[in-house]
């Protein structure tokens, strides 16, 4: 039997959040607030701004600090979620977690639901979103690339013009990825080679990964992103 669930094993994204003093609600289609617990602090991603602060847990019992965060702008109902959600947090002074659900409360009242974010790759589809090109960048428009984590430690995709397969292999946080083997056809378009170029190349210099809800980061061994995706819908 797997040992339960703690607070710092993986990332929780949430649910359902309580606004003002009303009960829980689903949150918004396609936002994945989320938090991570590690040591004294907390960070994620309320909805549209990244966030971090300071907590502290005994027992079932738990307290969240203000919250840093980014100022970015979203959909006024995006950023309604996102308030709420950190209220919430700040809120909370009690937790309990059941099997992969985290609930967080304050006296008697349910502020918000969480499920445990996976945080293994294997057998994981992702879209690239960003790379390192001396500072990470954007994907090139209409070029699509994929990485798709397979359980027998094959990662197979394409590489916005090629298709592409490697070895992948994971210790607790580190990765290593064989030199990728592709096709060999040449593709239109301002930058897609130069770009499918470099994106191959970063994955050989890649040596840590996280995983936080619907994202993926890899770094390399001095601890700069070099690339970032965002989960695949299956």
């Amino acid at each position: 039997m797997a040992a339960p669930l703690q607070l710092g094993d993986n990332p929780w994204q949430a649910t359902a959040i309580a606004y003002a003093e009303g009960d829980p609600i689903p949150v918004i289609e396609g936002t994945t607030p989320h938090i991570r617990f590690e040591d004294d602090r907390v960070s994620g991603d309320g909805s549209c701004n990244s966030f971090f602060g300071p907590f502290e847990a005994s027992g079932t019992a738990i307290r969240l600090g203000e919250m840093v965060t980014t100022l970015m702008a979203c959909l006024d109902a995006v950023m309604d979620q996102e308030q709420a959600f950190l209220e919430a947090l700040e809120s909370a002074d009690s937790y309990s977690i059941a099997g992969s659900t985290l609930e967080m409360r304050s006296g008697n009242n349910v502020l918000l639901l969480f499920e445990a974010v996976p945080t293994t790759l294997s057998d994981s589809s992702w879209h690239l979103t960003g790379f390192n090109r001396d500072a990470v960048v954007s994907v090139v428009a209409d070029a699509v690339i994929t990485a798709m984590f397979n359980a027998d430690g094959t990662l197979a995709g394409s590489s916005g013009c090629n298709t592409y397969r490697a070895t992948w292999a994971t210790d607790a946080d580190h990765i290593e990825i064989g030199p990728p083997i592709g096709t060999k056809k040449m593709c239109e378009g301002e930058g897609v080679m130069e770009q499918e170029a470099r994106y191959l190349e970063v994955l050989g210099v890649v040596r840590t990964y996280q995983i936080d809800a619907s994202t993926l980061e890899l770094f390399d061994d001095e601890g700069a992103r070099q690339l970032a995706f965002a989960r695949t819908d299956e």
